[in-house]
């Protein structure tokens, strides 16, 4: 079973996509790994990709595509990838590259929320003010209390934040934006969309495919 994850803020449902992976016995793949891999063995893709790094250049769609035919689609075992595509573009090419070579990309998890939603959501993220390594918690309690030390929580994300504002515009932007890549890709493959909720919830949707 392959599939792709999308998330406006890796963070908030870090917790639950690893469980969801350890559910359906899948390894969670992020593209970064990918590309140091092929860069650490000296692969012709690993060259490609450390020139255009060096260079500091973008890295084109076909040749993350290509990467994923070879190191993603490339068995049969279960497998996620973590937030790619993130363009329109990106899914673009790599649904047309799916199709052409025959490739089945089973399931698109992505995160539906309307944005409203999501800022209630984030808002009741809270984490430690005393020691980061104590449990983050989601809670819509007032003033919360860490349950490792006692010390009041904080919030962990400030909605008015200029760099979290543009990672959710840009995730919920529609020309160009990675929900629409998701839909897109899932469209365009014939992939099943399902919106992230619960792990048991996906796995539920999953095991119906």
């Amino acid at each position: 079973m392959k599939i792709i994850y999308f998330t406006p803020v890796s963070m908030v449902w870090s917790e639950d996509l690893g469980t969801l992976a350890s559910m359906i016995d899948a390894e969670l793949v992020y593209l970064g790994d990918l590309i140091s891999h092929e860069v650490s063995i000296e692969s012709e893709l690993g060259k490609a990709f450390k020139s255009i790094m060096e260079h500091g250049n973008l890295v084109s769609p076909e040749l993350v595509s290509s990467l994923l035919i070879k190191r993603f689609f490339n068995d049969s075992s279960n497998k996620i990838l973590a937030h790619f595509p993130r363009t329109y573009s990106h899914a673009e090419y790599l649904s047309q590259l799916l199709i052409s070579n025959n490739i089945n990309l089973d399931a698109v998890l992505a995160i539906d929320l309307d944005r409203q939603s999501l800022n209630k959501k984030l808002l009741n993220q809270f984490h430690c003010s005393n020691d980061y390594s104590h449990p983050n918690i989601e809670t819509k309690e007032v003033n919360p209390i860490c349950t490792v030390c006692n010390k009041p929580l904080f919030n962990t994300y400030d909605l008015s934040n200029p760099a979290l504002i543009n990672t959710i515009e840009s995730y919920y932007e529609k020309a160009d934006g990675n929900l629409s890549a998701a839909k897109l890709i899932s469209r365009v493959s014939r992939a099943n969309f399902i919106h992230f909720s619960t792990p048991e919830d996906v796995k539920r949707k999953l095991y119906e495919l």
